[in-house]
């Protein structure tokens, strides 16, 4: 969920990737200092968490939820192996590894004095898009109240 937060509720996710982000800022300014951080990011666990929450793990797919005891012998490996971020349940370490090149990669362009050039196109039809892909971005709550209120206007010449 850390890196995933919108999978799940809001407070769910979000405490989830504060914790990495957290984990990373600490890693950071310990440095140096004979203290290892280790985040621990692990999927669908079995745990007594979702008889609280009013799912029973039983009614989750099993292939998807490790066992309690095989988490903790994961993130221990992980801690003996001197690992920051321990993902039990990623098979293919290459795919964190490309996560986190892509995440670096863009370190050094998220602060600029000005925003990318817009098309033409783009003031043209009026949408935002999300700089991070070309998905729309979703709309505010003003756009879309605007939107709802809009009125079809014809001009003819």
């Amino acid at each position: 969920m850390a890196i995933t937060p919108e999978r799940l509720n809001g407070v769910y996710g979000g405490s989830k990737a504060f914790v990495l982000a957290f984990s990373q800022s600490l890693r950071q300014e310990l440095e140096g200092r004979n203290v290892h951080v280790q985040v621990v990011l692990p999927g669908a666990t079995a745990t007594d968490f979702w008889d609280a929450a009013g799912l029973p793990v039983a009614h989750l797919p099993q292939e998807i939820v490790m066992p309690a005891d095989a988490l903790v012998d994961a993130a221990l490996l992980g801690l003996s192996r001197k690992e920051f971020v321990t993902i039990p349940s990623l098979h293919d370490i290459a795919q964190w590894d490309a996560y986190e090149a892509a995440r670096q990669a863009m370190a050094g362009n998220l602060s600029t004095n000005q925003p990318p050039a817009i098309s033409p196109a783009e003031l043209h039809e009026g949408v935002p898009t999300c700089r991070r892909s070309s998905t729309p971005a979703p709309p505010t709550r003003r756009a879309a109240a605007t939107a709802r209120r809009a009125v079809p206007t014809v001009v003819s010449m």
